[in-house]
């Protein structure tokens, strides 16, 4: 007999033996602990005249479960019962009940009170009684989540035994009791009833620190295997510790049903648009109630109501012309009820034809439009297929997921089944994780071979003989589209009985590390079912072993860098050679030369290069039956004959939104989408029009649109584009991206496009966006933060743009990136020397007479020697300054680039502590003499203000003065709005203040250095700063934040390539060892 059961038994009896004292035991079933003062209180008030000896019969009665001096508790369930009666006799007698009990327990802890509210509440009549018990449990659960350690645990415990069943068969009472367990270190057993249906509820109740078991992952062939705790292997799973372990399982998706699609239409002329919808709405699997199969008659109007209400979804055809008409009949009142009643359950797709719009409807019928509140699909009369993709985004529904509970084994492992491949887990935590070959011990399974046609016979014919042949290795090798991995799958698809061990496949990706020998066999064994841990020989010994005589193909895939080699090193490669009965393949996208392989080792070659011109037209003619004239063979064309672009072009062609009338226009726009190539990454509209429009001179100094090569504004060229899915919109707002395969024909045949014209127009853009934001950058310093930003994100393109530019004849591309000081200030000094030695190269190699004019010879020295001076080499950087001053003659672009090689020399002369040299470099530059810019003027105060300083021995009365040069040179270069000169200025007054003791100034002067650096992306400025500060903590007593911050600057010098980057870290080393 059950609790329950069992008080309400215990309640009849004391009914009939004694029913005064039951009464008593009714007026006190809200208290948790009745006290003889409640009881007293209770008689007195609601008893008048009945005997204290109640109050001892109830004290002894069986209904108690725990008598002590302080009260008595109720047995269990035998509160709810009392409560029950309770309620049944009187509202009035209920609620004044409750009063009494909750005025003489305001003294009580509030958990108790919570509780006792829980018990009046069971039986309350007020409306929102259930919403109060709802907010209580809530408040209760989320009090002991919050606060674990404060005792609530122990309350929380025990009121889940004494609640009513009712509230703790809630979700929140479920939670509550589960909490509890928690709390105090209980077990929590896939019985209890707090494990609710689906994982993730854990994760709200489960205190941060709770103990986590790791369980070893072994993935086999056709299983999983986890646990048990403390057996080794290389990938460990993490679920929360419970008693015993569980975990959910993935089963298979339940495919989404068929929906049931009911058309209306009024027009006879729409009728092919019902029929083109049918035919799509049935290839999609679901179910079509046509008007069409209805017989005339009187029924009619019942038969419409009957499909209206079996069907799941209905389908509007609305036209402009009969918009009033057809929105009163009855067929529509019937959808409009339908969709107003059960509105969850039915989906309205209005689809407006020609010059209908929902405007019009709400105008018409106003009834109508405030029901279809969704965006319907606006269409052209005559172009049905235009509106049905969007009819079927609008029908799409996910596949249902269940979960399977597994209680997993604490002595031997659980094995668990893959489905697909792979295997999903989920923790009582709603944590989920997928195991599949990428991220545990795999059987590598191949994937299956591309269903369409690939084209190459005869090398698809090769390989199948090499893999039968007794040669052990041989590669692909072709560029990135070209069909190696398809190739390679089809053949191991064919031999595949003839390999019993299995076919192998793994992968390497953008961002993997390159393949390795000990890694590879490490999978290789997994996949073979042996534990690479389990030996105590090491794991090539037994990889050499277990494949000696085993019949296997082990494919490696993504050799991808120039040098193959790089990849997958000779060494590795041979440790990988398996025996005699296997096969190695390796899938390259250029071709190998391995010189260290053993002469034992027998290498072959298939080389994949695109397809000949008739097979290609001939891959794409099995999409289109019936082309007209030479489309296909322009799209073959623009998709450099290779397979992967082909049949990514093949499956857009497949799409409804494209279709065979329209083909001529798409081949157009796919071949002038290939422009857009030159750009490296996702562009904006300007780019795209920099890219795509043709120029030409329009003047000395600029240049004029003459056409986009459609015919058609550039704005509805790209919507085009991105409506054939050749452009495609990014997350970022007015940014676009270029279809992939149009990206790999670009890299697979560079010279197969046009390009020219297009690389020029990009490299002319994006130098002349450098200039822009150069200009932004040196206007002031409230610009700096936006022009930095802009620069970052355009970076890539700037690249190839100087790339480019450098293979250019001079004049064609300016070049505005010499002396720029975002690309100073951003990008590493190794980049600005090479482009500038090339550059002087160039000249070199160039006849006289058509060398560089001496100006643009003077500007690359200048940058050069920059560069030089960055990466510490100050020699070299020396030379470059004296020759830019001497080939750099007379005028007024001459004497501003004098000027400027003036400052810059002046400060590598402070560098060398050459303070005579320095000083005489910019004696001549004057505050007062507009021929010098803020930017030269600055430079010479901070050189000023340094010699002021280091060049003679200085006393007392010097410092103010000192100090007040400092503070010029910081004002004009603030003014000058440059930030490494600013850095470079605040990390001067810092070493004055800390050579006068005051190292809480100098501290201040160094974090406001940091903050300025770290705000403005000045890297060098940030480690100069970071170093700086890091000798001040040694001076401070803390050497252990010391060595963080000299260690920046070790690392940035390293990561540049700084000729002092050895002694840097010697240096901080030594100052360490001082400290």
């Amino acid at each position: 007999m059950d609790t329950l059961a069992i008080a309400r038994q215990l309640v009849e009896e004391l009914s009939q033996e004694q029913p005064d004292a039951l009464e008593l035991a009714c007026l006190a079933s809200f208290a948790v602990r009745a006290e003889p003062a409640l009881l007293r209180r209770l008689r007195l008030e609601l008893l008048p005249g009945s005997s204290p000896a109640l109050e001892a019969d109830l004290w002894l009665s069986e209904l108690v479960g725990f008598r002590g001096p302080q009260g008595i508790v109720f047995a269990k369930n035998v509160g709810a019962v009392l409560r029950q009666r309770l309620a049944a006799t009187s509202t009035d007698r209920y609620e004044q009940v409750w009063r009494i009990t909750e005025e003489t327990h305001r003294w009580i802890a509030p958990a108790l009170q919570l509780e006792e509210k829980l018990n009046y509440l069971q039986f309350c009549r007020a409306p929102d009684a259930h919403a109060q018990t709802l907010t209580l449990l809530r408040s209760a659960l989320a009090t002991l989540v919050r606060e674990p350690e404060g005792g609530l645990g122990h309350w929380a415990a025990g009121a889940s035994d004494r609640l009513p069943q009712e509230l703790m068969h809630l979700t929140e009472g479920r939670l509550l009791a589960s909490a509890a367990k928690w709390s105090l270190g209980g077990e929590l057993l896939s019985s209890t009833p707090a494990l609710g249906e689906g994982a993730g509820w854990l994760a709200s109740i489960a205190r941060k620190g709770m103990e986590r078991v790791r369980l070893p992952v072994k993935l086999f062939s056709s299983h999983v295997e986890l646990g048990p705790e403390g057996s080794p292997s290389a990938h460990t799973l993490e679920i929360p510790r419970t008693e015993p372990l569980l975990v959910d399982v993935a089963e298979a998706e339940v495919p989404p049903r068929p929906l049931r699609v009911f058309i209306s239409y009024s027009r006879r002329d729409d009728f092919k648009w019902v029929r083109d919808i049918t035919q799509a709405l049935r290839t999609a699997g679901h179910k079509v109630l046509g008007e069409d199969k209805f017989s005339t008659g009187e029924s009619l109007m019942s038969a419409v109501q009957e499909k209206i209400h079996q069907s799941d979804v209905a389908i509007l055809l609305v036209s402009g012309e009969a918009l009033a008409n057809e929105w009163n009949s009855f067929e529509a009142r019937a959808l409009l009820e339908r969709k107003r009643d059960q509105g969850e359950h039915f989906t309205l797709i209005p689809v407006y034809l020609g010059t209908a719009n929902p405007e019009m409807l709400a105008r018409r019928w106003p009834s109508a439009a405030a029901i279809l509140s969704i965006q319907g699909v606006f269409a052209n009369r005559t172009s049905p297929r235009e509106a049905i993709p969007h009819i079927l985004e609008a029908l799409k529904q996910p596949a249902t997921q269940t979960w399977r509970r597994v209680e997993l084994s604490a002595s031997r492992p659980t094995r668990i089944a893959l489905r697909e491949g792979h295997v999903r887990l989920r923790t009582l935590l709603g944590d989920e994780h997928r195991i599949e070959p990428k991220e545990a011990f795999a059987h590598l399974r191949m994937p299956p071979p591309p269903r369409t046609f690939l084209g190459y016979e005869h090398e698809l014919s090769r390989a199948i003989d090499l893999l039968r042949q007794p040669i052990s290795f041989f590669y692909l090798y072709g560029p990135s589209g070209s069909g190696k991995t398809s190739l390679i799958r089809l053949a191991a698809d064919v031999v595949a009985r003839e390999f019993p061990d299995g076919i192998f496949y793994l992968e390497r990706r953008k961002g993997d590390p390159p393949f390795s020998a000990r890694a590879v066999a490490r999978e290789v064994l997994a996949a073979l079912g042996v534990d690479p841990g389990a030996d105590h020989r090491d794991v090539l010994e037994q990889y050499y072993y277990q494949t000696s005589e085993r019949r296997f193909v082990l494919v490696l895939d993504g050799l991808s860098s120039p040098s193959v080699e790089e990849d997958l090193p000779s060494a590795e490669l041979e440790a990988l050679h398996p025996g005699p009965e296997a096969r190695l393949v390796l899938v390259c996208t250029h071709e190998a030369r391995w010189t260290r392989l053993a002469p034992s080792i027998p290498m072959q070659a298939i080389h994949l290069d695109g397809l000949d011109p008739s097979t290609a037209t001939r891959l794409l003619r099995q999409f289109v039956p019936h082309p007209r004239g030479d489309a296909l063979s322009r799209l073959a064309e623009a998709c450099g004959h290779l397979p992967g672009p082909l049949r990514s072009v093949a499956e857009a062609l497949s799409r409804p939104s494209i279709h065979v009338s329209s083909l001529h226009d798409y081949a157009t726009y796919l071949e002038e989408a290939r422009l857009l190539s030159v750009l490296t990454g996702d562009f904006d509209l300007e780019a795209a029009r920099a890219v795509m429009t043709e120029r030409q001179p329009a003047g000395p100094n600029g240049y004029q649109a003459l056409e986009t090569f459609v015919d058609e504004p550039l704005e509805l060229a790209l919507q085009e584009m991105v409506r054939m899915g050749l452009v495609r919109p990014t997350s970022k707002a007015g940014r676009f991206m270029l279809w992939a395969p149009i990206q790999q024909v670009a890299k697979a045949r560079p010279g197969s496009f046009d390009l020219p014209g297009a690389e020029l127009r990009h490299a002319n853009h994006f130098t002349t966006v450098l200039s822009n934001l150069d200009r932004m950058y040196r206007d002031s310093s409230n610009t700096h933060a936006r022009a930095i930003e802009a620069f970052d994100n355009s970076w890539p393109d700037m690249t190839a743009a100087i790339q480019r530019m450098l293979r250019y004849p001079d004049g064609v591309v300016h070049d505005a990136w010499s002396l720029s000081p975002l690309i100073r200030l951003r990008r590493p000094p190794g980049e600005r020397e090479r482009w500038q030695k090339e550059q002087l190269r160039r000249n070199s190699r160039r006849e006289r007479g058509h060398s560089l004019n001496q100006f643009d010879l003077g500007l690359y020295q200048l940058d050069l020697g920059l560069a030089l001076m960055d990466l510490g080499h100050q020699d070299d950087a020396q030379e470059q300054f004296l020759l830019a001053l001497n080939d750099t003659r007379s005028g007024f672009h001459a004497h501003e680039l004098k000027n400027n090689v003036r400052v810059e020399f002046a400060r590598l002369r402070l560098e060398q502590e050459q303070w005579r040299a320095a000083r005489d470099l910019v004696a001549h530059i004057d505050d007062r003499n507009r021929d010098f810019s803020r930017y030269q003027q600055a430079q010479a105060h901070y050189v000023f203000a340094i010699l002021e300083w280091k060049e003679d021995p200085y006393t007392a009365s010097d410092v103010a003065g000192i100090e007040f040069e400092l503070w010029n040179a910081w004002s004009l270069a603030r003014d000058a709005a440059d930030v490494r000169l600013e850095v470079d200025v605040l990390l001067a007054i810092a070493g004055f203040e800390m050579e006068q003791d005051a190292l809480g100034e100098a501290e201040a002067r160094l974090i406001e250095a940091l903050d300025v650096a770290k705000s403005f992306r000045d890297d060098r400025g940030f480690a100069l700063a970071s170093w700086e500060l890091g000798r001040l903590r040694i001076r401070q007593g803390n050497p252990e934040a010391a060595r963080e911050l000299l260690q920046r600057q070790v690392d940035y010098r390293r990561d540049i390539g700084h000729a002092q980057a050895r002694s840097t870290a010697e240096e901080m080393e030594r100052l360490l060892v001082q400290a």
